[in-house]
């Protein structure tokens, strides 16, 4: 099995089937039987759900009992779960959301009742404005300490690299800031 294991070709994700097309696999394939067997059979059970889980902040909805829609299953007692994961939810017409719990909102909102308590001011978050420099600037140092999801390393060095200075380099930015992207190189080319 190790002699085999090591013929695999390195790389996210490589399947069983794209492995074949490298000689040194192939031959190992095609020139001993057992191998042939363990391979065929790896083949068959490749990408099937090995565990369920729950994930900590998705909730599946519809107008629709969800029962009729996917398969369900309970969990953990009374939690009835979908038993698709969360990205084939939507493959069948269902909205998941995630509902996080933000210790972030929490602090928001004590700023604004300290504000308004020491200032006299009542701050309304819809009505500030999406143009402000100062702001664009703090972002652009990469000065975000405290600010959700853009205070870890990295979001601070693609921060400093971007240097956005419009509303929509921000939803860029945080639309781009994804596994994908990041692997693709799409947020260097952005």
């Amino acid at each position: 099995v190790d002699k085999v294991a090591k013929t695999v070709p390195e790389g996210p994700k490589v399947k069983l089937k794209d492995a074949l097309e490298s000689p040194e696999f192939k031959k190992l394939y095609d020139e001993d039987a057992e191998t042939r067997q363990m391979v065929d059979l790896a083949i068959k059970v490749e990408g099937m759900a090995r565990n369920a889980g729950i994930h900590a902040a998705g909730v599946v909805m519809s107008s629709h009992p969800i029962s009729h829609i996917v398969p369900v299953q309970r969990m953990n007692g009374d939690e009835v779960v979908a038993q698709f994961d969360m990205n084939d939810v939507a493959e069948v017409g269902l909205v998941k959301m995630d509902f996080l719990g933000l210790r972030n909102l929490t602090v928001i909102n004590h700023c604004l009742k300290i504000i308004e308590r020491s200032q006299g001011k009542k701050l309304d978050l819809e009505a500030l404005a999406y143009d402000d420099p100062a702001t664009y600037q703090l972002l652009a140092d990469a000065d975000t300490n405290g600010v959700f999801q853009l205070e870890s390393d990295g979001m601070k060095r693609y921060l400093r690299q971007l240097r956005p200075d419009k509303f929509s380099d921000i939803v860029a930015f945080l639309a781009l800031y994804r596994p994908g992207p990041l692997q693709g190189g799409v947020v260097d080319e952005y």
